[in-house]
Order: structure tokens, then C-alpha cells, then sequence
């Protein structure tokens, strides 16, 4: 995985902290496992100001519910900040922080024009031996 899970986005994030004007309007991390505390990290960096970023490609990352609910949690005081297009696609997370994220955009000042969550798996839908199907 091309910048080494949560502690590369971490140093990602620190980068882009220290040297604002980096940030671009188009950024794709797709294809990497950044886990929460990397997704987290991103998130509270983006959220600090309104940056030139358009759009921000995350596809295939392994997002699990903690990442993404890490990452709307980070805006919740200035949706504003929130890219106009963010992409989901192929990630995993489950219904709570499907939730966190709906709620993040509902906000009447998130600037969010498109949410692209192809191939989304909801774990709530897994099998936890619990059920009967007699």
C-alpha cells in the first residue's frame, strides 16, 4: 500500500499543516490503508480552512466505520471546509458511520455537491452466527 497505512497519511498531514499552499484543488489517495488516525489526521487538517480542494479520491482505502466517522468528526464544526466531491467507492464501514457522514452533509453550509460511494459494504449485513433462518 503506496504511503504505508495510518502513519504515512499521518506524515501526509503533517505536511500539508506545515505547507498549506501544497494542498491541491484535485487530491487521490485511493489504493491505500490509511486507517483512522490516518483518514482522522487528514480530516483535521482540512478542516482547520477552506483550501482550494475540489475533490478528494479516496477509493479502495479499507475505510472502516471508525475512519470515516474520524473523518466527518473533523468537519463537524466547519462543514464549509468539506470538498465539493468526495469518493468513497470500495470501502467498508458500517451504519454508524454512514450516519456520521449523512449528518455532516445535511449541515445547510457543507459546500458537498457529490458523494460517490460505488461498492460500498455495510458490515451491519454480515453473518454473526446469531441468525436462524429455520
Amino acid at each position: 500500500c503506496g504511503i504505508g497505512g495510518s502513519k504515512g497519511m499521518m506524515v501526509i498531514a503533517d505536511a500539508f499543516q506545515h505547507n498549506p499552499d501544497a494542498i491541491p484543488s484535485n487530491l487521490c489517495l485511493s489504493g491505500n490503508r490509511m486507517g483512522p488516525r490516518g483518514l482522522g489526521s487528514l480530516g483535521r487538517v482540512l478542516a482547520q480552512r477552506k483550501f482550494p480542494l475540489e475533490e478528494l479520491r479516496l477509493e479502495n482505502n479499507c475505510l472502516c466505520d471508525e475512519s470515516v466517522k474520524e473523518f466527518a468528526d473533523a468537519f463537524r464544526e466547519r462543514p464549509a471546509n468539506v470538498p465539493k466531491r468526495l469518493i468513497l467507492d470500495g470501502n467498508r464501514f458500517e451504519e454508524e458511520g454512514f450516519l456520521r457522514l449523512l449528518g455532516l452533509i445535511a449541515k445547510r453550509d457543507c459546500p458537498l455537491e457529490t458523494l460517490d460511494m460505488n461498492y460500498i459494504i455495510m458490515d451491519n449485513d454480515r453473518d454473526d452466527g446469531n441468525n436462524n433462518n429455520n
